[in-house]
């Protein structure tokens, strides 16, 4: 079964529907929590009978825009809401841009989080008929409800209506028994975040405009800073994280006898000086890494070569790695170096030779 294929079999064949639901989820595994919420609320905020003209639709990323927009035409919506997230965003708006090119009297409605701020900057929201910012269990059905019956709404921003917790419908009946033997099942404990502080309007982020949104900078870090800590933290993760420098790490950590400091302070260092040395922060080859730790240690920390030596051979030594640093050429030998070939196999013909041998022993003694 093909990923198109596998993604539409929890939905029953397509008949027509008045009003759509659907996103594109990360991977088919993945089950809209969100958009099976709003589905159970669609009669108690749209009135009786809005339920039975929705249905649900999820799709994955990597499926074609246009395979994605047949699908929905197919079902001839007059509404259809769309889940946005940072996942998706992109692919959404090529698929919203294809049904209004199509289909410029479908309804577009949007919600989810990459669509309840900075509306104004992105390209979707230009595009779609409506935006619900927020929640939008009680907020969608009624903006349906006035879509397909009057009177037309006339805000193009709708701000979500929040549901009191003890009136929230349980969404989890309207998964499929193939949701519930082939996906992941989302259970919601909290809404929201518990606090009411104001920290990203306080410390005024920037984020990066394209997908996936970094920070580019806040009031407190300006961006050349915040590119220092992202250089900082990559090479973290190559150097402690991986677990192959342990006793490197150590040494990398530790004053020297020109340098005191901290354990951050001096890996920032050494942060900044590969930066400066090599210019990337990505495709760094293990043998390359152990020679370029080999040279800040000793070359800008002063540290004793054989004390460096040995700490990097026992770590590369460790990692199972089999070529041959430059800081390491001598002391590696012959410790990684396999037999011929032809001698691995005549060695691995014996041991099955013996083998069989003592079986048919066994098997003799057993006999008699």
């Amino acid at each position: 079964m093909n990923r198109f294929a596998s993604q539409s079999a929890s939905h029953p064949p397509a008949s027509p529907a008045r009003i759509i639901l659907a996103t594109l989820n990360a991977k088919y595994i993945h089950a809209s929590l969100g958009l099976r919420y709003l589905l159970a609320h669609m009669d108690a905020h749209g009135g009786a009978g809005l339920r039975a003209q929705t249905q649900l639709r999820e799709f994955v990323i990597g499926q074609p825009p246009t395979r994605i927009v047949e699908v929905l035409l197919a079902l001839k919506p007059e509404v259809i809401g769309l889940g946005v997230y940072i996942w998706n965003v992109v692919e959404i708006t090529q698929v919203v841009r294809l049904l209004k090119t199509l289909r410029p009297d479908i309804k577009i409605v949007l919600g989810g989080p990459e669509v309840s701020h900075e509306l104004a900057q992105q390209e979707i929201f230009r595009l779609a008929d409506h935006v619900i910012t927020g929640w939008g269990d009680v907020s969608f059905p009624r903006l349906c409800r006035a879509l397909l019956d009057g009177p037309k709404p006339l805000m193009k921003v709708i701000a979500g209506e929040q549901p009191a917790l003890s009136e929230l419908a349980l969404p989890y009946t309207d998964y499929s028994d193939e949701d519930l033997a082939r996906r992941l099942l989302y259970v919601e404990a909290s809404r929201g975040c518990p606090f009411k502080c104001e920290f990203c309007l306080e410390f005024a982020m920037v984020y990066d405009p394209q997908t996936p949104y970094t920070i580019l900078q806040n009031s407190t870090v300006d961006f050349a800073a915040m590119q220092r800590i992202k250089r900082f933290a990559r090479y973290w993760e190559m150097v402690a994280n991986s677990g192959r420098f342990a006793l490197s790490l150590n040494l990398l950590l530790k004053d020297g006898p020109d340098t005191s400091g901290s354990a951050f302070g001096h890996f920032l260092d050494f942060s900044d000086w590969l930066w400066q040395t090599t210019g990337k922060t990505h495709e760094f080859a293990l043998e390359k890494l152990v020679d370029l730790l080999f040279e800040h240690l000793t070359r800008v920390r002063a540290l004793h070569a054989q004390d460096v030596r040995a700490a990097l051979l026992a770590d590369y030594r460790a990692s199972g790695a089999r070529a041959r640093p430059h800081c390491l050429a001598g002391l590696l030998g012959g410790a990684h170096k396999l037999p011929p070939p032809e001698k691995r196999l005549t060695e691995r013909q014996s041991r099955h030779l013996s083998q069989q041998q003592h079986l048919r022993e066994d098997i003799r003694q057993a006999a008699a």
